[in-house]
């Protein structure tokens, strides 16, 4: 029997004691008159559309749970779409000597190497470093940004002035095809790292070689995932506005009210985790840390640069507060990071960071760096 059905049955008794009789209908409840209520009445199953009759009930259950399901996939879409906008990224003028490489996720995978300073010939004597750009960047435009942070970081704490600039561009951004994921970037960014070392190790310097990888804003995470795959192999991490995950992330992007009016479907856009507390935690506890956090940082505050900073292990960890500095202030960042008497809340300088560094690399007369 359906509690609705004998509601409505019910009430029409009642209305024929009061001389106002109701015919009976069939489906009625034996013995009363009356007709089924409005939610067990017999309806096609897939939506009201066709299909076998159900109970209304029923099938405005499954019409629900299907509007879930579409919600979550547009809510993944959309925030996909968002996390990585290919679809918005035009490649730019060809700089540097472009070659393939092979990774995990492809073959054929687009890069770009060029020294720094500007220099056609690369020679064996030069170290490793990987570094990874934004979300709305292929391969130029973070080679760009890596000429930045290299001008920088040349003789600092003993650290060389010459660079190798490595880049690529993340899966489906051009001029490399793909779906841009965790995993498919991190199989990249390996694949990159690797090369970036056989290409540079020189016999003449013996002992383990090592590479520097960093990373701005997105490319923080892609630095950590793909240091996390190279732990032994990492001579230091430089991060620029790194996320803690990429659900803290999302949660400051669209704030309170968005939070609240997305959670129903958050757990669609968490399918992906990036979790780079996760990953800068696992680094072993000899590999130096730095961290530049712009204050006025409004995609990825500072608290979450803070957060990372706490997350690692690393026995020289340096937090660096660049003041009146948004996400996309790269020359104030590069200014911190070249200024030896920076003091950050640790203690540390970027100073005492890349010496550490240099004292982790065989050699330290020539410094690359492979940027992703």
């Amino acid at each position: 029997p359906c509690p609705m059905g004998r509601r409505t049955e019910e009430v029409m008794l009642s209305l024929s004691h009061m001389g106002r009789p109701s015919a009976a209908l069939p489906g009625s409840a034996p013995g009363l008159p009356g007709e089924l209520g409005f939610c067990c009445r017999p309806m096609p199953c897939i939506c009201g559309c066709c299909g076998p009759k159900i109970k209304r009930w029923q099938g405005c259950g499954a019409c629900w749970a299907i509007v879930y399901c579409v919600a979550c996939l547009a809510a993944w879409l959309g925030h996909h779409s968002l996390i990585f906008p290919s679809w918005a990224v035009e490649a730019q003028d060809s700089q540097g000597f472009t070659f393939d490489f092979d990774s995990e996720y492809g073959r054929g995978r687009k890069g770009v190497v060029q020294k720094q300073p500007f220099n056609d010939i690369l020679t064996t004597d030069e170290t490793p470093v990987v570094f990874f750009g934004g979300n709305g960047m292929e391969l130029y435009a973070t080679q760009d940004l890596a000429d930045i942070m290299l001008l920088s970081l040349g003789g600092l704490g003993g650290l060389p002035q010459s660079y190798a600039s490595y880049s690529t561009s993340y899966p489906g951004y051009p001029p490399n095809s793909g779906w841009p994921s965790r995993s498919s970037i991190t199989q990249d960014g390996v694949a990159l790292f690797d090369l970036a070392l056989a290409n540079m190790t020189n016999p003449a310097y013996p002992g383990l070689q090592r590479v520097i990888v960093g990373g701005w804003s997105l490319g923080c995470a892609a630095a950590l995932q793909v240091a996390s795959q190279r732990p032994e192999l990492v001579a230091g991490v430089l991060l620029l506005s790194p996320w803690s995950t990429l659900a803290e992330e999302t949660g400051a992007f669209v704030g309170g009210l968005g939070s609240v009016l997305l959670w129903p479907v958050s757990w669609a856009m968490g399918l992906d985790p990036w979790d780079s507390l996760a990953a800068v935690a696992s680094l072993p506890a000899d590999v130096p840390v730095a961290i530049l956090s712009p204050q006025d940082d409004t995609m990825i505050p500072h608290s979450q640069h803070r957060a990372v900073f706490e997350a690692s292990n690393a026995h020289r960890r340096v937090l660096i507060p660049v003041p009146d500095a948004g996400h996309r202030s790269w020359g104030a960042m590069a200014t911190a990071l070249k200024t030896p008497g920076m003091e950050d809340p640790s203690g540390s300088t970027a100073w005492q960071w890349a010496k550490d560094v240099c004292e982790r690399l065989p050699r330290c007369g020539a410094l690359t760096s492979a940027f992703v």
